[in-house]
C-alpha cells in the first residue's frame, strides 16, 4: 500500500527501481538561500529544499533507491554550473552531517550534566529525610528535591530515545543525500 502511495506522488522509474524527486527551477540560483552569495560550491541550500528533500527522504525510506532531477530551462543550460552545483550539495549536506553530529555531542554531554545534577538531588534528598525534623519546610524541602532529582533523570531519558534518535535519523537520511545522485535535464 505505501509504495502505491509512493508512486502516485514521486515518479517511480522501473527500469532502475528508484523513486525520482523531481524539482522544477527557474535559474540555477533558485537552489541556494537568496541570502548566501558566496560561491557555487559553498553556498548554503535554500531552507525550503532542504525540507522538501528530507521529507521526501523520510516518505521513500531508506531501503528505496531515489534520486534528485532539477529540471532547468533549456536556454539557461550549463554544463559547468552543474557540476559545481552538485558538488556543492555534497558539501552542504557534508557539513550538516557534521553539524548534526556536533549536536549529538552536545546532547551526550548535557546528559551527563543532567545525570549530575539528578543523582545529587537525590543524595541530597536522602539526606535531608535523615536529618529533617518532621516540620512542612523539611518534608517540602526533601519532596521538592525528589522532584527535582526525577526531572533532571526524566531529561537524561528524553536526551537519549528521544532527541538523539531523532537527531540519529536525521544523519542517516543527510549521508543518503550526500551520496544520491543527483542530475540536472533540460525541461
Amino acid at each position: 500500500m505505501k509504495d502505491k502511495a509512493l508512486k502516485e506522488f514521486y515518479h517511480y522509474n522501473k527500469s532502475e527501481k528508484t523513486y525520482e524527486v523531481r524539482i522544477d527551477l527557474d535559474q540555477y540560483r533558485d537552489v541556494y538561500s537568496e541570502w548566501d552569495y558566496s560561491p557555487m560550491i559553498n553556498r548554503d541550500l535554500d531552507e525550503d529544499l532542504i525540507e522538501f528533500l528530507l521529507e521526501s527522504s523520510y516518505e521513500i525510506g531508506l531501503t528505496k533507491k531515489m534520486k534528485i532531477i532539477f529540471f532547468i530551462p533549456k536556454s539557461l543550460e550549463d554544463q559547468a554550473k552543474e557540476v559545481k552545483s552538485v558538488e556543492g550539495m555534497r558539501h552542504y549536506f557534508d557539513y550538516q552531517i557534521r553539524r548534526v553530529r556536533g549536536q549529538v555531542f552536545r546532547k551526550l554531554k548535557m546528559s551527563l550534566v543532567f545525570l549530575v545534577i539528578g543523582l545529587g538531588f537525590l543524595l541530597l534528598a536522602g539526606l535531608s529525610r535523615i536529618y529533617s525534623q518532621g516540620d512542612f519546610f523539611s518534608i517540602s524541602f526533601s519532596e521538592g528535591l525528589y522532584i527535582g532529582a526525577w526531572v533532571a533523570l526524566w531529561e537524561i531519558f528524553s536526551i537519549w530515545f528521544f532527541q538523539i534518535s531523532d537527531l540519529r535519523r536525521k544523519i542517516r537520511h543527510f549521508k543518503r543525500l550526500s551520496i544520491i545522485e543527483i542530475k540536472y535535464l533540460s525541461k
